[in-house]
């Protein structure tokens, strides 16, 4: 990081900066996206997850397309 701040001019180093800290930031974001899904998924009723599970299952054996998309 020294290297880099000793070799560019400051606006370069900021931008780069700030274009890793938006990566982070969506990174965090898609992360808390995906647990906030399962969260929802598995406070379904017990019924109810059973039989969309059984439904994927079922699915799956279809062909390999849709069984790579339900794994």
């Amino acid at each position: 990081m020294r290297a880099i701040l000793d070799s560019e001019p400051s606006s370069i180093v900021i931008r780069r900066l700030s274009n890793l800290i938006t990566r982070q930031l969506e990174d965090c974001i898609n992360q808390t996206v995906a647990i906030q899904t399962r969260a929802v998924f598995f406070s379904l009723p017990t019924e109810i997850l059973s039989s969309v599970l059984e439904f994927a299952i079922r699915l799956s054996s279809i062909c390999s397309h849709l069984r790579r998309i339900a794994i």
